[in-house]
């Protein structure tokens, strides 16, 4: 599977700030995966208009909405752990 682009965002955030969290993990997924998440979800739109936009099939749309959460979810749960051992429980 792909993985994140290694991605130096600053941090101008609190560590609590879940929503901001996803927002720099968003900017740090492969274009092909963030292409779709942000049709999909700031732009409101369909599977079958993303992959007519796309020109892509709607199972490709699906397998990257997938894959994209799965690897949003990995990488919070890093920054939780990471916060974990540096003592920043929230």
């Amino acid at each position: 599977m792909d993985e994140l682009e290694e991605c130096n965002v600053p941090v101008t955030y609190a560590e609590t700030d879940v929503d901001d969290g996803i927002l720099d993990i968003l900017r740090c997924l492969p274009v092909k995966y963030r292409d779709v998440f942000l049709l999909k979800y700031s732009g409101n739109m369909d599977n079958d208009e993303i992959a007519k936009v796309l020109n892509i099939t709607e199972g490709t749309i699906r397998q990257r909405l997938s894959r994209g959460k799965i690897m949003i979810q990995e990488a919070l749960n890093k920054r939780e752990e990471n916060n974990e051992i540096h003592g920043n429980n929230g």
